[in-house]
């Protein structure tokens, strides 16, 4: 495998004098790959050692353990029930690797037992500050080295303001690392992210940079809100966000044959001002205003806490050909998805038809105060019906592409069209 300069700097962190390495770069900046394989070779220059691997949850760990030591080290590495593994080690004798996810209330009472030679931490800033720091009290064997990756977060995370701020402090050195840094993204895949990418994400996601969220949360609306349909609707589909004692907000949309979804009509219910509905009456009332619009409706997708209103829903359109279904409730990766398709323009709005929604948009901000401590939360306001979009396009996005988020198709339209 060719690495970078900056992989190979980050694969030779064993041999550094810091005590500390963190590589700090967007997804796909070649970061991850350069430090398992530093890891790697990190422990085999000992024998009969003992070294940590920390991730956040199982998923994480599955993919440092199966997508990455396994290929590097040409070995099966299943965890014990002790989270342990068995690696060749220097002068013959073995290595053991020792598996611990933070998520795990055992993990960070078990790392204060250990007395380990180096320890690789996967994704930091998911981290707790105090299983980090007991990671830190543990490698204390011999010139015991620390390696930990990272995505930019806000530029107030804990993380950022503590140890990469004051690496000297920490005997750390930090390698920045951007998507120019893997030799494997060739320039088309790069110019399509930037293409893609804006504002803060386009900072995180492209330049590597800790970046703050400001301004609105759905920054392309205005764009998207431009203009009525100029093709007929295939079928339609309502996506529904439902606030029992609030406002229940359901948006129309529709598909043309060119692919692209039309939030044509809204309805929105104040329950405080008309009073609570039952679930029979709320879903008849939509079913009313749907069909006024939509004669054949292909899915709703309804508000994942609503249970007994998606069962009424399920009940109504019985012997139906709809779909009726969970919506799927990811607030970040719900966002990057409505995004890009409101970037794409593969999601537009007849405006004229849904002043709420645009109401509800122009008023959706980020909290930079939140923000800047890496936390991405809007500042509160009606948020009903930019929840039923949300619903709607990352509903989509995972079940009719295979779990494969749309903006990868559109990604390789875009490089197809830019050979």
């Amino acid at each position: 495998m060719r690495l970078s300069p900056k992989q190979a700097q980050i694969a030779a962190y064993g041999g550094s004098r810091h005590r500390w390495t963190i590589t700090t770069g967007p997804v796909g900046s070649g970061k991850s790959e350069a430090a398992l394989i530093g890891f790697a070779l990190a422990q085999s220059r000992y024998g009969g050692a003992e070294f940590g691997i920390l991730t956040k949850g199982h998923p994480q760990l599955a993919s440092v353990l199966k997508g990455g030591l396994e290929r590097i080290l040409d070995l099966d590495l299943t965890p014990d029930s002790d989270g342990r593994m068995s690696v060749p080690g220097a002068n013959g004798l073995p290595n053991t690797l020792i598996a611990l996810v933070a998520q795990d209330k055992r993990a960070e009472p078990r790392l204060r037992s250990f007395n380990l030679c180096g320890m690789l931490l996967e994704e930091l800033t998911t981290l707790p500050p105090s299983i980090v720091a007991a990671a830190n009290a543990r490698c204390r064997v011999g010139d015991a080295k620390l390696i930990g990756t990272t995505n930019p977060d806000g530029p107030l995370h804990p993380l950022k303001t503590t140890l990469i701020d004051n690496a000297a402090d920490y005997d750390a050195q930090i390698i920045k690392t951007t998507l120019r840094d893997n030799p494997g993204l060739s320039p088309g895949y790069i110019a399509s992210l930037k293409s893609f990418y804006s504002g803060h994400m386009y900072a995180r996601m492209v330049e590597g940079e800790w970046s703050a969220a400001t301004g609105l949360v759905y920054p392309r609306f205005y764009e998207a809100s431009r203009g009525a349909p100029d093709e007929p609707m295939l079928v339609h589909d309502i996506a529904i966000d439902v606030g029992e004692s609030s406002v229940t907000h359901a948006l129309l949309i529709g598909r043309t044959a060119t692919g692209v979804s039309w939030i044509v009509d809204e309805l929105r219910i104040d329950h405080q001002l008309h009073g609570q509905l039952e679930p029979r009456e709320l879903v008849a009332k939509i079913r009313r205003w749907a069909t006024t619009y939509a004669p054949k409706v292909a899915s709703i997708i309804v508000d994942p806490a609503a249970l007994a209103v998606r069962q009424e829903f399920a009940t109504q359109y019985q012997g139906s050909p709809t779909t009726v279904g969970k919506a799927m409730n990811d607030w970040d990766e719900g966002v990057a998805e409505t995004n890009l398709w409101l970037d794409t323009r593969a999601l537009k709005i007849w405006g004229a038809r849904c002043p709420e929604l645009l109401r509800e948009l122009g008023q959706l901000v980020w909290d930079e105060d939140q923000s800047m401590i890496g936390k991405d939360i809007p500042v509160p306001s009606p948020d009903h019906g930019t929840d039923a979009m949300r619903y709607y396009c990352l509903t989509r996005a995972v079940h009719e592409f295979g779990g494969k988020k749309v903006w990868e198709a559109q990604r390789r339209e875009f490089l197809e069209r830019k050979r």
